[in-house]
């Protein structure tokens, strides 16, 4: 029997993007290279789909339908974007010793935050993009939860979870800034 979805996650509205916006700024603002975010810039992304200015050529990949938030008593406490790049981009890993393959097929959360003191409204979100993830058939979701232990731990109650470490490297000396691009990198920015 297939598992409820909280009634308290919806698909975000125009009229949340600016609370979403806020929730972000809150969450990241002082994460260094962190770009400033408003309802105005996520609205745009969203309908843009993901792609600046080629619609024409590339198929949406994020846009609206996929940003979710959790709203109590008419207020959003948690927002989060689920980015089905598995749909479009397959990775595969071979070890260099054994030759085991795995193939790689990941979503990722993009545009996402909570209000202070809300962590059970972002796991409760992150929880339900991992359902749509797994019927997606993706084997892979990528959030950032670095600053977050307590989310860490509480979705640890419930999942088999791994940190995975990528790292973009590179020498910014002589105002050059093409030196020393390391893989695997993994690109979560905003379009």
């Amino acid at each position: 029997m297939p598992e409820e979805v909280d009634t308290a996650i919806r698909p975000a509205e125009p009229r949340d993007l600016e609370v979403c916006a806020r929730i972000i700024e809150d969450c990241y603002g002082d994460v260094p290279l962190f770009m400033p975010t408003s309802g105005e810039r996520m609205a745009a992304r969203l309908e843009r789909g993901g792609a600046e200015a080629a619609q024409i050529h590339w198929p949406r990949v994020y846009g609206w339908g996929d940003l979710y938030v959790y709203e109590r008593d008419g207020r959003v406490l948690a927002c989060a974007g689920f980015w089905d790049a598995g749909q479009n981009v397959r990775e595969v890993w071979t070890h260099r010793r054994t030759g085991r393959r795995t193939v790689v097929e990941h979503a990722a959360v993009l545009d996402a935050g909570y209000a202070r003191g809300c962590e059970d409204a972002y796991v409760a979100l992150l929880h339900h993009l991992m359902r749509l993830a797994g019927d997606a058939g993706r084997n892979r979701l990528a959030v950032w939860l670095d600053r977050d232990p307590r989310i860490v731990s509480m979705l640890a109650e419930q999942y088999d979870l791994w940190a995975e470490t990528r790292a973009l490297q590179c020498s910014f000396d002589e105002g050059t800034s093409t030196e020393g691009i390391e893989r695997p990198y993994i690109d979560l920015a905003y379009w």
